[in-house]
């Protein structure tokens, strides 16, 4: 299988493009454990798997006008977020909050943003 470049992927926080012309992000899904040794186990650890979630961040330009980052969002809306690999081919989604906004500009660059996210609920994949 062809490997993917990164240049085709997009953040969409509901219907808004969150930075469509340099954006990246990371996604990080992740099981959760508990310890269920007892003295049948031969003296190693066992562990059982609870729960699943996800996280992740996202970065880009800031870009006028885009609403998405507008900061209401971060007070906990919850909306659909879809991560793009490929432009509208490949691509998670699912419910997430946005949980924090950072913002910075720098007298000698371009005004950046970035945020986390928490998942509500299933992660998909979609793949073309």
């Amino acid at each position: 299988m062809p490997e993917v470049a990164g240049k085709g992927a997009n953040v969409i926080f509901d219907t808004d493009k969150i930075d469509s012309d340099s954006a990246s992000w990371s996604l990080n899904y992740t099981a959760s454990t508990v310890e269920v040794t007892d003295f049948d186990d031969g003296g190693r650890r066992t562990h059982i798997k609870t729960v699943d979630g996800w996280t992740g961040q996202a970065s880009g330009t800031w870009e006028i006008g885009n609403t998405a980052l507008d900061p209401t969002n971060v007070t906990g809306t919850l909306a659909t977020l879809t991560l793009e690999m490929v432009d509208g081919a490949d691509y998670f989604s699912g419910s997430a909050l946005i949980t924090e906004l950072s913002v910075s500009a720098p007298i000698d660059g371009v005004v950046s943003a970035s945020f986390s996210f928490r998942g509500s609920g299933v992660l998909a994949q979609t793949l073309a």
